[in-house]
């Protein structure tokens, strides 16, 4: 999860409470139930971010953020977000095995199917069925069922890096409704993005990074544009 050089990161004000320690490149993000607390310490250009639970519950790997309810989507959607030569419905499951086992750790196949199918019709996936290979579907629909995978988990935190990046007007539009759906129901994200319109139009919080440090912090309101933004970037 590296946040590199001049990305603009944001975050939302319905995480009920949000602090950042400007210039010293860590900060802290208070869910809306006021329980999860993610502390992170951001080195440029590296994959160094330690994540920190409100009880002192240290995340240091993939397994133990999927646990507590933490997801990410990468920008590097086919080598690090899909296992392309996987089925739509395996790799919307991956994440909820776990939950979806018995108690004897034993998988129904007719369970994992219908779980797929919920998720994959809900996020409007276009495939054959959810038996079709991920590396077959647009980009589009690749991204989909990335977002399938975190809905299906219920994830309570979702970092989105560059999650419209590579797809069709259409698409972005299902994944912004999406974002506002995921609003609504208390979730709280952390978008990463390159598109400044996208930022404005979608972020209640903008945050600035760069040479691994907060360097601007802009809240939503009239006067926030792509000059404002451009201006704190430079």
């Amino acid at each position: 999860m590296a946040i590199t050089t001049e990305q603009m990161v944001s975050t939302n004000t319905w995480f009920g409470g949000s602090y950042v320690q400007s210039g010293a490149g860590s900060g802290v993000i208070i869910s809306q139930d006021g329980y999860i607390v993610t502390c992170a310490h951001v080195v440029s250009g590296a994959n160094n971010i330690t994540v920190q639970l409100a009880d002192g519950t240290q995340i240091n790997d993939i397994p133990s953020a999927i646990k507590h309810s933490i997801a990410y989507t990468s920008k590097d959607r086919d080598n690090e977000s899909v296992v392309l030569n996987q089925s739509i419905g395996d790799n919307i499951c991956l994440p909820s095995l776990d939950s979806l086992a018995n108690k004897l750790h034993l998988l129904s196949d007719k369970k994992l199917r219908e779980f797929s199918n919920q998720f994959a019709k809900q996020m409007s996936v276009k495939m054959v069925n959810v038996n079709q290979f991920v590396s077959e579907l647009s980009g589009g629909n690749k991204q989909k069922v990335v977002l399938a995978r975190w809905i299906g988990k219920d994830s309570d935190i979702v970092v989105l890096d560059s999650p419209t990046r590579g797809i069709d007007i259409k698409v972005k539009q299902d994944i912004y409704q999406l974002m506002n759906q995921m609003r609504k129901n208390g979730k709280s994200i952390i978008m990463i993005s390159e598109e400044l319109m996208e930022l404005i139009g979608m972020c209640d919080r903008i945050i600035i990074m760069k040479d691994g440090k907060i360097s601007g912090e802009l809240e939503r309101d009239e006067a926030m544009d792509e000059n404002s933004l451009i201006t704190m970037m430079v």
